[in-house]
C-alpha cells in the first residue's frame, strides 16, 4: 500500500468516526427534544396520564386549597337539594371546555379551544343521564351582574343554542329554585 493510499484510508476512517460520533450524540440528546420517532406503547401522540403534572414546579412548597368559599358551599348545598328532587347532579367550577366544543376546525379553532379551557362556570346541573342541562354563574356584586349581562351575551347565546339553560345571579334563593324547576320541567316536556 502506497503512502497516498494510506493517507486516504486514514482520512476516510476519521470521517467515519466523526459521523458515528455526531450521530451518537444526536441520538442521545434527541430524547429530550422528542425527536425519536418510535414511541413506547401507551405513549402515542396526545396520550397523557390523567394526573400529569407537566409544568408543576417540584421545588416549590404547596398547601391544600379550598375548592369552594363558604358562600359557594352554601349555594352548592342548596342547589344539590333542588337538583336531587329531579334526579339531577350538581358539578362545581366546570371549565367551558367540558361543556362546549367547537364544531369546525378553522383558523379560530385553537383560540376557541384556548378561551374555553381558561373559562369556567360556577355550577353545572346535569340531568340523570349526566348531560349538561343548566349553567349557573354567581356574580359577586350587582355591578358585576350588570356587566356580565352585556359581556356574556355571546356565550349565553352559544350555550342556549346547544340546549343549555343559563342563569347569572347574585345568590341562590327561591327565585333561583323557581327558575331551575321551570327549566327542568321544560326539558322534561321536550
Amino acid at each position: 500500500m502506497s503512502e497516498g493510499e494510506l493517507t486516504q484510508l486514514v482520512v476516510v476512517f476519521f470521517c467515519w468516526v466523526l459521523v458515528v460520533g455526531v450521530a451518537a450524540m444526536f441520538y442521545k440528546s434527541s430524547g429530550d427534544r422528542g425527536i425519536v420517532t418510535k414511541k413506547p406503547p401507551g405513549k402515542e401522540r396526545g396520550a397523557r396520564h390523567p394526573t400529569a403534572t407537566k409544568g408543576l414546579v417540584t421545588e416549590a412548597t404547596y398547601e391544600k386549597n379550598q375548592l369552594l368559599t363558604l358562600e359557594e358551599k352554601k349555594y352548592y348545598r342548596l342547589l344539590s337539594d333542588y337538583a336531587y328532587d329531579y334526579g339531577y347532579t350538581v358539578f362545581v367550577k366546570v371549565p367551558l371546555f367540558f361543556i362546549l366544543q367547537p364544531k369546525q376546525r378553522s383558523k379560530q379553532f385553537a383560540s376557541a379551544i384556548s378561551s374555553l379551557a381558561t373559562s369556567y362556570v360556577d355550577f353545572v346541573l346535569c340531568d340523570p343521564a349526566l348531560k349538561v342541562s343548566l349553567v349557573i354563574v354567581i356574580e359577586p356584586t350587582p355591578k358585576a351582574l350588570e356587566d356580565s349581562m352585556t359581556r356574556d351575551t355571546r356565550l349565553d347565546s352559544v350555550l342556549q343554542s346547544c340546549g343549555v339553560g343559563v342563569l347569572h345571579t347574585l345568590s341562590i334563593d327561591n327565585d333561583t329554585r323557581h327558575w331551575i324547576e321551570e327549566q327542568i320541567r321544560q326539558r322534561q316536556l321536550s
